[in-house]
């Protein structure tokens, strides 16, 4: 009895070198996945936390709007509206990027797994064409930031209190819209880099070999 039981194990044993003889490129498939997910990981992560970044500055945006309109002053309420308007505009993209993390991910992950190469090649002139658009983005904020502060002193000089607080409310909501911006393209260029970084190419073997280089 217990020499059959060994004599099946060692059949077994045979059995299992023998596939991983004829197919070499199994775990090399599962680390570029596994390499790859977490890159994808990371930066989907980043886009959720940035996510509650932007809700928590949009619900202060949009309660300062109201507690400067209920001030009553014309600075006040001059200021007021755009801080409310950026706070909604703010919050809602907050709550769609956290909403959208957890599909997305879920997306790139089987995307992953069904070919590592094309979503790696995807992937990249996707993000490279979003931080193109995210450097013109952060240009015009730059320019909001400007603008807020010209018409600010124009309020100013002109002795405009609603006119000064528009100016104000735009430079305030400009300058933090910026900063966060700037975050994103910083994150977003890093994982583009990363992204760059690895290279997938199939084997033989009907899988995917992947090297890395850089860090992310």
């Amino acid at each position: 009895m217990k020499t059959s039981r060994a004599r099946r194990s060692l059949i077994i044993a045979a059995a299992v070198d023998l596939v991983s003889l004829a197919h070499p490129t199994v775990a090399r498939a599962d680390e570029t996945s596994s390499v790859l997910t977490s890159a994808t990981r990371s930066y989907r992560d980043g886009e959720k936390t940035q996510g509650y970044l932007w809700t928590g500055v949009g619900a202060l945006g949009i309660g300062a709007g109201i507690a400067m309109y209920a001030h009553g002053t014309d600075y006040s309420r001059g200021a007021s509206f755009p801080l409310g308007i950026a706070g909604l505009v703010h919050a809602a993209y907050g709550i769609g990027s956290i909403a959208m993390a957890g599909p997305r991910l879920a997306k790139d992950e089987r995307a992953i797994r069904e070919d590592a190469q094309q979503f790696q090649r995807w992937e990249h002139a996707r993000i490279a064409t979003a931080n193109g658009i995210l450097t013109v983005v952060v240009i015009l904020e730059a320019h909001v930031v400007v603008a807020g502060a010209v018409v600010a002193i124009l309020g100013a000089n002109d002795r405009n209190d609603v006119l000064k607080g528009v100016g104000v409310g735009l430079a305030v909501e400009g300058t933090t819209t910026l900063a966060l911006d700037c975050t994103a393209l910083s994150r977003a260029s890093g994982y583009e880099k990363a992204i760059a970084s690895l290279h997938v190419r199939p084997t033989q073997g009907g899988g995917a070999l992947l090297t890395y280089e850089g860090r992310f």
